[in-house]
């Protein structure tokens, strides 16, 4: 049995060994109070640091209890298992399944990294490195941030870049995720839940597994400051909700054949319904409606930055020489799978500067400038900025029937016609 003290922590009368009394509390609830009490996991998490909540995530898996179930013995040095105790913040569940000590010294950083490296578990380590970054939101919308790229804070010039976007869902009515060979992201739809949750990977992992790859074609060295390099990408993230009326819930049921959503990877999301698993055929507009599937998402993009310290680089280069790759390449990432990144040389770059100065020199003579090539760097946004929140038409009408954030269908309970709700009309309610 145990008993809380004054400071909110379990002490132990019932475990192995005895444990003495310290004293008695007479404030307005009495209480035991007892030396080498127990400290709740939830009294120290906003201590802990991103990675030493992941390792309580992958702990508590190890010990098979939730959160709030892991307790810190002080005297020990050890987590252990206890009561239920106070609510611990969520974490996204993972796949992982690993078995890691329960010793309170796995809550620093390096200790950590060292345990996985030694363990050789590609994805564990990676994401415990994924974890160790320093990340921003950034309030100035960077020209290319509708991509996914990697900038030298010294010179403010990119080295490096990836076009597309992935898309995942963690929880509620999308199920299974499968990538399709055209690139195209596939979710079948769940209908014991209404809520739809769709968002971006900041593609970390895939940039650490390359990392050393990019550097060694920039010739940057793993002795200098690292930690200028910042990996800047836009956060999207569609969310809506299934209509639950009993009538279209029935016509969904009611279907022989799954529902699947298909989202593209364009960094500009276009996404459809289909009864065809490879989405080749999208579901009318009216077919949408009489199912209570939405047309329309709500979009919310957030411009971010991620940096990593030195140490890290160098952390993932000699755990790839460990295990046999050669870091000046991208095998690494690629026994990953991962998306590769184009790398931009210093050339490139002079070249566009170059185009650039030629394109002001003709327009300042009066002459016509010539039509704009660009490079493998894609699209730049126009300088005047961009309402990231805003969504503007600018669908070629092939893509009528597809839907995409150009095109605008959101239907009301009960209602027969279609109409423009605000993000707040169509934002997501409980399940």
């Amino acid at each position: 049995m145990y008993a809380m003290n004054s400071f909110g922590c379990a002490s132990r009368t019932a475990l192995a060994r005895n444990v003495p009394l310290f004293g008695y509390s007479k404030s307005v609830v009495p209480s035991l109070i007892f030396s080498g009490e127990l400290v709740p996991v939830a009294h120290m998490e906003a201590r802990m640091g991103v990675v030493g909540l992941f390792y309580i995530h992958l702990l508590k898996k190890s010990l098979g209890c939730a959160r709030n179930e892991l307790w810190m013995d002080s005297t020990q040095g050890r987590f252990c298992r206890g009561p239920i105790g106070p609510k611990c913040w969520d974490w996204p569940e993972g796949h992982f399944d690993v078995i890691v000590p329960s010793d309170v010294e796995f809550l620093k950083e390096d200790v950590v990294i060292r345990y996985f490296t030694s363990k050789e578990d590609d994805l564990v380590l990676l994401s415990t490195l994924g974890y160790s970054c320093h990340s921003e939101r950034l309030d100035d919308i960077p020209a290319t941030s509708t991509r996914i790229h990697v900038i030298s804070g010294l010179t403010n010039s990119t080295i490096a870049f990836y076009q597309n976007v992935r898309w995942r869902s963690w929880t509620d009515c999308l199920g299974t995720r499968q990538e399709m060979p055209d690139g195209a992201t596939r979710f079948c739809l769940r209908d014991n839940r209404r809520k739809i949750e769709v968002d971006t990977a900041n593609e970390s992992y895939a940039w650490l597994s390359q990392v050393s790859s990019v550097f060694h074609a920039h010739n940057i060295s793993m002795d200098e400051d690292l930690s200028t390099y910042k990996l800047v990408y836009p956060y999207l993230e569609l969310t809506g909700t299934i209509q639950k009326s009993k009538r279209k819930r029935q016509r969904r049921q009611s279907l022989d054949t799954p529902i699947y959503f298909i989202i593209l990877p364009s960094p500009d999301p276009v996404y459809h319904w289909s009864f065809d698993p490879t989405g080749q055929t999208l579901l009318s507009p009216e077919m949408c409606k009489y199912l209570g599937l939405p047309f329309k998402l709500s979009l919310e993009v957030t411009p971010c930055q991620l940096s990593w310290p030195t140490k890290v680089y160098k952390a993932v280069r000699d755990y790839q020489i460990a295990k046999g790759f050669d870091p000046k390449t991208t095998d690494f990432a690629q026994s990953l799978r991962y998306p590769i990144f184009d790398v931009v040389l210093a050339e490139n770059r002079f070249e566009e500067i170059i185009e650039e100065q030629h394109e002001m020199e003709l327009v300042e003579s009066g002459d016509p400038p010539l039509p704009t090539v660009r490079d493998d760097l894609g699209p730049v946004l126009d300088s005047s900025g961009y309402d990231w929140h805003q969504v503007t038409d600018e669908s070629p009408e092939e893509w009528d029937d597809c839907f995409s954030l150009d095109s605008l269908f959101f239907e009301t309970e009960g209602s027969t016609n279609t109409s423009q709700g605000s993000p707040n009309d169509m934002a997501m309610e409980s399940a």
